[in-house]
C-alpha cells in the first residue's frame, strides 16, 4: 500500500480539480519567476497530478527507509528528511498550483497557495509513513 498525499483532495477543494480541459495561464510574468515557460502554467490534468504525488510518495517512503533507525519518533523522521525530497515536492506544488490558476487567479497566486497546502500536510503525510513502514504497510 502507498501513501498518497491528499492533495487531489484539496484541488477540489480549492475549486478547480472538475475543469478537464486544459487552459492555459494569462502570460503576466507568474511562470517566468518559477522559471516556467507559460505552457508550464497550463492546467495540470488528474493524470498529471497522481503522477506528481506518485513521485513525491516513492521519493518519502525512501528517504524514510534510508533516514529510520527504528528508534526516533516518527515526527523526528518526518522532520530529517523534508529535505530529500525539494524536486518531488516542487513538482507536485506545481502541478497542484496549476489545477487552481482560473480566471481571476495568477499562477503566482495559486503556486503559493498551493505551496502552503502542500506544506501544512508534509508533516502528516510523512509521519504516516514512518509509521506504515514501521508496521509493514509499505513493503
Amino acid at each position: 500500500m502507498k501513501i498518497i498525499i491528499p492533495i487531489v483532495l484539496a484541488a477540489s477543494l480549492a475549486g478547480c480539480a472538475s475543469a478537464p480541459e486544459r487552459q492555459v495561464a494569462k502570460d503576466d510574468g507568474d511562470c517566468k519567476s518559477y522559471g516556467l515557460r507559460n505552457s508550464a502554467c497550463a492546467t495540470a490534468s488528474s493524470e498529471e497530478l497522481l503522477n506528481a504525488q506518485i513521485a513525491y510518495d516513492n521519493c518519502l517512503t525512501a528517504a524514510v527507509r534510508q533516514a529510520d533507525d527504528g528508534k526516533s519518533d516518527a515526527r523526528t523522521i518526518a522532520l530529517a528528511i523534508k529535505s530529500k525530497c525539494v524536486p518531488q515536492t516542487v513538482r507536485v506544488t506545481r502541478a497542484l498550483a496549476s489545477t487552481i490558476v482560473g480566471p481571476g487567479t495568477t499562477f503566482n497566486q495559486a503556486y503559493r497557495t498551493a505551496r502552503e497546502i502542500v506544506e501544512e500536510q508534509y508533516l502528516e503525510t510523512a509521519v504516516k509513513a514512518v509509521l506504515s513502514i514501521r508496521t509493514g504497510r509499505i513493503q
